[in-house]
């Protein structure tokens, strides 16, 4: 049996041989990658229930998240953005020279995790909740290509040259130490083994550096103790202050969603003030076809083209202008 099958199958090929050519041709071509990305809309999830605080306040309304949806670059995905009028950007404008989509993709959750660490302290100092910090690590967030070095973005900076390095102002001021030409010796963590690596001082722009841009990695212990579930998919800042509002209304006993669903975007830095974000139309489209009540938008451009979608387009949805957390919190009250 099984060796007639396999006959009616080498038979097949022998006669169909150039369909079968022609058909891994066409397949090949339309999924074959293109530096773009296809901008095809936008959501929202709701992000009260992905949050747990202890002894937490409970809501009657919700915090949500918005996202934009995109699909990559293909022969398909652009033919379809083309003919269906969609934003087509491409993958350079969104990703730094010398970066590959994994590099990429790493600094977009590391950028979502400074987001989170930011939401966490900003929420507890402004709710008067006990935090603090345990733990402070510099890490590397991107590489210059002109950078002459064996790190990689990821690595957790230890020593420079046999000096520990435990903060900001120790990182700086070890490199300040040293002129063109010199090469440092780095140990870092990276997957939680302890490696040497180099990395030498270059001239760029008439200043000397090494070529590294690096964020700090804090930890904090909290009370109450605070947690997450978030979905591996995600990743970026812009998530932050939606972030900083749910912690702070679980902290507290007044309700700040008075029963609303309330949708937002911004980014959190670690003193509460909220940074602006991409992508802001397609976000706010989401939250409009969700029905959302309340749409928070960063102060600025972003804020004031969502007045001005919402005044064409006549969306029946409250918009407010977010500068800061506790401006926010006010706003909300």
């Amino acid at each position: 049996m099984i060796k007639k099958v396999f006959k009616i199958i080498k038979d097949f090929i022998k006669e169909e041989y150039k369909f079968l050519i022609s058909l891994i041709i066409i397949a090949t071509i339309l999924v074959f990658p293109l530096p773009y990305y296809v901008i095809v809309g936008g959501g929202v999830t709701d992000i009260t229930k992905r949050v747990k605080v202890e002894n937490e306040y409970q809501s009657i309304g919700s915090f949500n998240f918005t996202f934009v949806k995109e699909l990559n670059g293909t022969t398909v995905s652009y033919l379809y953005g083309k003919l269906l009028n969609k934003e087509i950007i491409k993958s350079n404008s969104v990703k730094l020279d010398n970066e590959s989509t994994k590099d990429y993709q790493l600094r977009e959750k590391i950028a979502m995790m400074e987001s989170y660490d930011n939401a966490i302290y900003s929420a507890y100092k402004l709710a008067g909740k006990e935090i603090d910090e345990i733990s402070s690590n510099i890490k590397i967030l991107y590489i210059l290509k002109e950078a002459d070095t064996t790190l990689k973005v990821g690595d957790e900076i230890l020593k420079i040259n046999d000096t520990t390095i435990s903060n900001t102002e120790e990182y700086q001021e070890e490199f300040s130490k040293y002129k063109v030409g010199d090469s440092l010796n780095i140990l870092v963590k990276r997957d939680g083994k302890e490696i040497l690596c180099y990395a030498k001082v270059i001239d760029y722009a008439g200043r000397s550096v090494v070529g590294l841009y690096t964020y700090v990695d804090r930890k904090y212990e909290t009370a109450p103790k605070v947690s997450f579930n978030m979905k591996k998919k995600e990743s970026g800042p812009s998530g932050g202050l939606m972030l900083a509002l749910t912690i702070y209304n679980k902290l507290v006993e007044e309700d700040i969603t008075k029963g609303y669903k309330i949708a937002g975007t911004g980014t959190i830095d670690i003193n509460g003030n909220i940074g602006e974000i991409g992508g802001i139309k397609y976000k706010l489209e989401g939250a409009v076809k969700k029905k959302v009540d309340i749409f928070i938008a960063p102060s600025g451009k972003n804020y004031q083209e969502v007045v001005e979608l919402v005044q064409k387009n006549n969306y029946n949805i409250k918009v407010i202008e977010a500068k800061t957390l506790s401006q926010v919190v006010n706003d909300l009250s």
